[in-house]
């Protein structure tokens, strides 16, 4: 995906549903006591908040190998990411004193805005000639790059069965872009070594890397996973079609062989990846890294 124009985002009308009016219940033609039908009431709600619960507590999305670009694509054309968060289909930047008076009172597009211009600052580039975006989606922070940097050549790659490229397997030649961005596509890959290794290699030797992605906290035998973690962790990946999270220590250790890096964590997330997050199961790491010049 070269820079392109603005996509305008459709509107996707919801419409209240109104249960119908039911008889009570009758025992074999008579009169039914109050009490015995406030029970069944009561019982009947109590039947219904863990169905619903259930509902809620059973993840839908369970990562098979094929689907992530494919629930992607369904999400698109219903108009539910870009109805609800915009053309920037990762979370946002919230400062302290945002966190601090109420996030939800920022404008949720404005604070992913703000989150791009953190990340351009955080990998510290300033006028690079090329950016390859991993992990692209639509193609709005593909487009914000290249309106931060109009000098540069801006190309995207995504996951979409109709996909551009596979980021396990790009055909980009070796040493092509001064920067190589990924904003969480981490998360959706199968294989985190030939993700960082393919990043690695399209980047040129003094170029930069800079990763943002979910992570798990690091496991020691210290500190190892309890049953409700995993359990905990593999809802979130079941309802996001995610494979697997690593630390991001283990992100460090993948770039380490190849580029000089620093990690950082940070990040807001929604209710479920909140209080994994909130509790340190899940982090935000951030991984900016330069790639190594060959020696002389």
């Amino acid at each position: 995906m070269e820079r392109s124009s603005k996509r305008s985002s459709d509107r996707v009308p919801f419409a209240a549903v109104t249960p119908t009016a039911r008889a009570g219940p009758v025992l074999l033609g008579t009169e039914v006591p109050t009490p015995l039908v406030a029970a069944v009431a009561l019982g009947g709600a109590a039947l219904g908040l863990r169905a619903i619960k259930k509902v809620f507590d059973t993840p839908s999305r369970t990562y098979d190998g094929q689907n992530v670009g494919k629930e992607y694509d369904a999400w698109t054309r219903e108009g539910i990411l870009e109805h609800y968060w915009g053309e920037h289909i990762h979370l946002g930047y919230y400062t302290e004193e945002e966190q601090a008076a109420g996030y939800k009172k920022k404008d949720f597009i404005q604070a992913k805005h703000d989150f791009v211009d953190r990340m351009i600052q955080f990998a510290g580039v300033s006028n690079p000639g090329s950016i390859l975006d991993v992990g692209c989606g639509i193609g709005g922070t593909t487009r914000m790059l290249a309106s931060r940097f109009p000098g540069a050549k801006v190309a995207g790659i995504t996951l979409s069965p109709n996909q551009v490229m596979d980021a396990l397997k790009m055909d980009y030649p070796d040493n092509s872009f001064d920067v190589v961005w990924a904003c969480e596509s981490g998360e959706h890959m199968p294989d985190k070594g030939a993700y960082v290794r393919e990043m690695v290699r399209v980047l040129k030797p003094g170029g930069t890397l800079v990763i943002a992605t979910w992570c798990q906290r690091e496991v020691t035998p210290a500190n190892p996973f309890t049953a409700s973690d995993k359990e905990r962790l593999q809802f979130l990946y079941d309802e996001w079609a995610h494979p697997y999270f690593i630390s991001k220590e283990e992100y460090g250790r993948l770039v380490q062989p190849h580029l000089w890096y620093k990690c950082a964590r940070d990040g807001v997330t929604l209710e479920r990846f909140h209080r994994a997050f909130v509790d340190g199961l899940v982090q935000y790491g951030m991984i900016r890294a330069v790639k190594k010049k060959a020696a002389a």
